[in-house]
């Protein structure tokens, strides 16, 4: 399902993201712009959209805050190289080729699937990353044990597959020597428990609130 980069409508703008409607039944609305005293009935009219579309939860997002309830924020943190602990056992990492894209485009879907504020991955995501980024799979023996991508300096995602305990750690930290630069930063939702432990652990901090999203109910 494709989004919808500007929604015109009635009492003002949004872009409307329905992307993940088939994979988690979730809209996301970004308010632009609402005329005054519109935002509600702004937020109605997006919500009707994306219920129509096959919604069943809609969140929403403004540079204002919203008199509905929070669900999550979306935080950037960063942490300077200087300060990672120290290297443990490298995991062995094979890259992502446009032969084995639509492998990683599956993994990384089912890996993120019940994450909160995580993104699907989509084919048509799939030209930038080979073009633009660094993706890999994490091997264990040989076999297959979770995801990791970056561009530059930000790390982009990582994730194992479950009942790997301590693996996400040491995937961490391999990346982390692989990507350039004194400091690397990140997006995690703030409603992401195990992601934020871990990079505390890993010496990030808060730097920044990006967006706040607030679930969209009705009326």
């Amino acid at each position: 399902m494709k989004d919808i980069p500007v929604f015109t409508g009635e009492h003002g703008l949004a872009s409307l993201i329905l992307r993940e409607i088939p994979r988690s039944r979730c809209a996301h609305v970004v308010v632009h712009s609402a005329l005054p005293g519109r935002m509600a009935a702004l937020l109605a009219e997006c919500r009707r959209f994306c219920r129509l579309a096959g919604a069943d939860t809609v969140l929403a997002s403004a540079d204002e805050p919203l008199d509905l309830p929070h669900a999550y924020d979306l935080l950037e943190l960063a942490c300077a190289k200087a300060d990672l602990p120290p290297s443990q056992a490298p995991v062995a990492l094979r890259p992502v080729t446009a032969e084995t894209a639509g492998d990683y485009l599956r993994l990384y879907n089912e890996l993120f699937r019940d994450v909160p504020g995580a993104a699907a991955c989509t084919e048509a995501d799939l030209p930038r990353m080979l073009a633009q980024e660094r993706a890999f799979f994490a091997l264990e023996r040989g076999e297959i044990t979770g995801l990791g991508q970056y561009a530059a300096s930000e790390l982009r995602a990582i994730a194992v597959i479950p009942r790997r305990h301590g693996l996400g750690r040491r995937l961490a930290l391999t990346l982390f020597a692989r990507m350039p630069g004194g400091e690397i930063t990140l997006q995690v939702s703030s409603a992401n428990a195990p992601a934020l432990r871990l990079y505390e652990k890993l010496c990030f901090a808060p730097r920044r609130i990006l967006s706040r999203w607030y679930v969209l109910t009705e009326g």
